[in-house]
């Protein structure tokens, strides 16, 4: 599952691959945007240079995606995420950040 973050807000590929999950950062957003778009798309925060996404704002992204099957996935994957230490105090799913590599 890839959230793909840009200037016009945030969107969802492959929403059906939960077996990964990361943040890809489209338009060069400085840190300041890219928490600005966590924020307004109800998905999360920054820390520490990573986004933390949460799993409401995760399936909120996903709209009709979001079957109940899906949101079982999401919740094992939340779960196995917790036992590396890969969530936050809220539970907020852990996802390093992906630039586009520089040509």
């Amino acid at each position: 599952m890839i959230v793909v973050i840009s200037s016009s807000g945030a969107t969802l590929t492959d929403a059906q691959d939960t077996s990964t999950l990361h943040v890809a950062i489209h338009g060069g957003l400085d840190q300041i945007h890219i928490v600005e778009v966590l924020k307004q798309s109800g998905l999360g925060t920054l820390e520490n240079g990573h986004a933390f996404l949460d799993q409401a704002g995760l399936r909120t992204l996903a709209g009709p995606m979001a079957t109940p099957e899906w949101v079982k996935a999401v919740a094992a994957m939340a779960d196995y995420a917790a036992t590396k230490g890969w969530t936050n105090s809220e539970g907020a799913l852990q996802a390093h950040l992906v630039y586009p590599a520089a040509s």
